[in-house]
């Protein structure tokens, strides 16, 4: 029932939909594309080459007003969301600047707060604009990882698959691919390590060698390491449609036309969340996770599972589309191998995805919450020595994804007072990589929340931001429209606060973190004479550098 509904609300959205125009004036080329797999999330729109540069105009698809604009140097960076008569919002995101009245809003508007950080809903007659106008500029702000527009339709918190609106973007090349995995799984265990099969194109089809898959056990689930290209870029983007016959008969199909904003993180349960992490291969997965709550799936009974008699033979075909109708096929036979239950590792805790779960070792206390998990966990727990302020807590492994955060405490009885303020909660990743969790005290425990399993302690940041100013040096001259920065970074708890001031007065200073970088540009509004910039910084644990620099305009 629920699939029937999209259908039906996507074929009322064709039909409703105005002639949106391109946001570009240049051939749609992609770098993303809706659905895309993403780290925690769903792409939500399409990324549109832009030539490896910044600064192309960039239009108002249709006629609207501007309800939302959000600067920040995360995320989208500068972002404009325009909404239009028939209820749909067009998104804008990693502009460089906007147009020349929506950036004078913009700045009023971060100068009456005194911040350079803004998200502002917008009344309907604040903004408005007309079909064509320029807008912004494109850029590469925000966690952009190279110039490019992002942009997106989306029917109030959903985003839409911009494709749907007319939108052209020449694709003649079919989806690709190159390994089958496939999932054994046993009653009352959790799932088991795939077995890979490269996949090689046999006449017009992809199969495994010998064309036969044989898994252990009587079900399983299958999943696929593929990939899509339009014309004109070689990087790698979603797929946008995939279908499972088994024995000739439908028997799993996703398809990326909507992907709710709040639910996007799901991702984690579509793909192989290990696999991705270890090796950075996104694989989806023909099979539902029995707490994956996305909306994208047809319903079939046994969820893409595939359920199989011993010695008996199933045909499995699978159809993978692109958004331009390109077809890639897969097909081969699965054979059923009776072989023993796995055994287990040792483990402290048997965790229902379906349940709420409180587990407490000594020293430390996490609280998992029903709909955390995707599926069962047994989960192993392991105490080490080595921590300054708390023991090493290992609780299970970074490679279980956790939809929400897990409640987390741990005994601080080694802080001492004067540090209580400095103190925090650090995890680690099996591979490795440290992240700060911040952290309230309550009755002796320090308590945070996380969205990962593995290791966790408690450190001491005691340590001030540096705070380098590059532009001006003391004493230097500058021109009317100079630009002043300095580099910023911070050891442990992370950047939470920064001011700029000349004269005793606040300034407006951009900061872009993939630079370290914080900046303000003159623009002619500063008076010829001595003049005093001063900076201050702040981290996470309230440690503050302050830097002061006279100059000459």
């Amino acid at each position: 029932m629920r699939y029937c509904l999209l259908l039906t609300l996507l074929v009322s959205l064709r039909s409703f939909a105005q002639d949106f125009l391109p946001p570009l004036g240049i051939p749609l080329r992609l770098t993303g594309n809706f659905g895309e797999l993403r780290n925690n999330h769903f792409h939500g729109g399409l990324d549109i080459a832009t030539d490896y540069v910044t600064g192309l105009p960039v239009y108002a698809c249709a006629e609207g007003y501007v309800s939302r604009i959000v600067v920040g140097p995360y995320g989208y960076g500068k972002a404009l969301y325009i909404t239009h008569p028939n209820g749909l919002t067009t998104v804008y995101g990693h502009l460089e600047s906007f147009g020349e009245g929506i950036a004078a809003y913009v700045k009023k508007q971060q100068y009456e707060r005194e911040q350079f950080e803004l998200d502002l809903a917008l009344a309907p007659n604040t903004l408005p604009v007309s079909r064509g106008q320029v807008v912004a500029k494109s850029g590469n702000t925000g966690a952009s990882a190279g110039p490019h527009l992002h942009f997106e339709v989306r029917r109030g918190d959903t985003p839409l698959n911009p494709l749907q609106f007319g939108f052209v973007v020449a694709d003649s090349r079919p989806p690709e691919l190159s390994h089958l995995y496939v999932y054994p799984y046993w009653d009352g265990f959790p799932s088991q390590a795939p077995k890979s099969y490269a996949l090689s194109k046999v006449g017009t089809r992809w199969q495994p060698a010998g064309g036969v898959v044989r898994v252990p056990g009587k079900r399983a689930g299958l999943a696929l390491y593929a990939w899509d290209r339009q014309d004109g870029r070689e990087n790698r983007n979603g797929v946008y449609r995939m279908e499972m016959l088994l024995n000739g008969k439908p028997h799993f199909r996703f398809q990326m036309d909507s992907l709710p904003y709040a639910k996007r993180r799901y991702l984690n349960a579509h793909l192989d969340y290990r696999m991705n992490v270890e090796t950075q291969r996104k694989v989806h997965r023909l099979f539902r996770l029995p707490g994956n709550a996305l909306g994208i799936y047809a319903p079939f009974p046994g969820e893409g599972f595939l359920e199989l008699g011993a010695g008996v033979s199933h045909d499995v075909e699978i159809n993978l589309y692109d958004y331009s109708g390109n077809r890639t096929t897969v097909a081969f036979r699965v054979l059923s191998d009776t072989l023993g239950k796995p055994v287990p590792k040792p483990y402290q805790s048997q965790v229902a995805w379906s349940e709420s779960t409180a587990f407490e070792a000594d020293g430390i206390r996490m609280e998992i919450a029903e709909g955390c998990l995707y599926e069962d966990l047994y989960l192993h727990y392991r105490q080490e020595k080595g921590g300054i302020w708390s023991e090493k807590h290992r609780v299970g492994d970074s490679y279980t994804p956790l939809h929400r955060e897990a409640n987390l405490s741990i005994r601080a009885d080694k802080v001492p007072e004067r540090c209580r303020d400095k103190a925090l909660v650090v995890h680690v990743d099996d591979g490795g990589r440290r992240k700060t969790l911040g952290g309230t005290w309550e009755n002796g425990y320090l308590q945070a929340r996380s969205d990962k399993l593995g290791e966790f302690y408690i450190m001491i940041d005691s340590v001030p931001p540096v705070v380098n100013v590059v532009s001006p040096k003391a004493g230097q001259w500058v021109g009317p429209t100079a630009r002043l920065s300095a580099t910023i970074s911070d050891n442990l708890s992370g950047i939470k606060s920064y001011r700029g001031e000349i004269d005793g007065k606040w300034v407006l200073f951009e900061y872009e973190p993939k630079k370290s970088l914080l900046y303000h540009d003159l623009e002619g509004t500063l008076e010829p004479g001595r003049h005093e910039l001063v900076l201050v910084v702040k981290d996470e644990r309230g440690n503050s550098t302050e830097r002061r620099v006279v100059f000459t305009r």
